[in-house]
């Protein structure tokens, strides 16, 4: 009995047939920065990295503690590239700065900033977020079946 020749397969009946990175659209990713040049062409590479990738949803950049000046500037450029339609799906959410006082420890802007992203955004409308750093590159989109169909490892004492 050839289960091919009759037409059926032997897999799982409920597999999605979706074009790859599709289902990247149900996922928002989120990074997180400061104002500074360096991390600006990080951020701006990252954005053109995930859209080469395929991946589809939304792309959040949370930036931290800038001046009036550089917010301008950051503004400005992230403007000139959505009108450049690569994608109206780049946003920023810009916030205080997150650093404890009295020390120069600036990697408390990356839970500060999500947490007020959280709370003082109305467009997260995605089932997952990923939050990831400005200085990855991405080959292929994120999505959410990542871990679909894998089941726990168990240790053996």
């Amino acid at each position: 009995n050839d289960r091919r020749a009759e037409g059926k397969s032997s897999g799982p009946t409920n597999v999605s047939l979706t074009p790859i990175g599709e289902s990247s659209r149900n996922v928002h990713v989120v990074f997180s920065t400061d104002c500074s040049g360096y991390q600006h062409w990080q951020s701006i590479f990252l954005f053109y990295s995930l859209r080469r990738s395929g991946h589809l949803g939304p792309v959040t950049r949370v930036v931290s503690g800038c001046k009036y000046r550089e917010e301008n500037a950051i503004r400005r450029e992230y403007e000139s590239i959505t009108n450049a339609s690569i994608s109206k799906q780049l946003r920023l959410h810009f916030t205080p700065s997150f650093a404890l006082p009295g020390k120069n420890y600036k990697y408390s802007n990356k839970p500060g900033g999500l947490h007020h992203w959280i709370t003082h955004t109305k467009t997260i409308k995605e089932s997952a977020i990923a939050l990831i750093d400005p200085d990855m590159v991405l080959l292929r989109p994120i999505m959410p079946e990542l871990g679909k169909g894998m089941s726990r490892v168990q240790t053996v004492s």
